[in-house]
């Protein structure tokens, strides 16, 4: 099976990603980047999309609080 062939099948949703993470043909770093990019950004559409949605009952109690800190010495 060739790269363009693996492509297909996973953009079609016919080849489970831990298969195509195998077949690529990328090395693990890259596959590793691809695999973090991804989650991170379905994170920040899915924190986008709660913070556009307008509050109902059912969202009411969601509350989001993102703080940061950093030490000194």
């Amino acid at each position: 099976m060739d790269k363009e062939q693996v492509e297909l099948y996973h953009n079609l949703g016919l080849m489970p990603d831990w298969a195509y993470y195998q077949l690529n043909g990328k090395s693990a770093n890259e596959n590793y980047r691809d695999i973090v990019n991804k989650r991170n950004q379905a994170f920040k559409n899915e924190l986008l999309k709660a913070l556009h949605e307008p509050q109902t009952a059912e969202t009411e109690d969601y509350n989001l609080n993102i703080t940061s800190g950093i030490k000194f010495r």
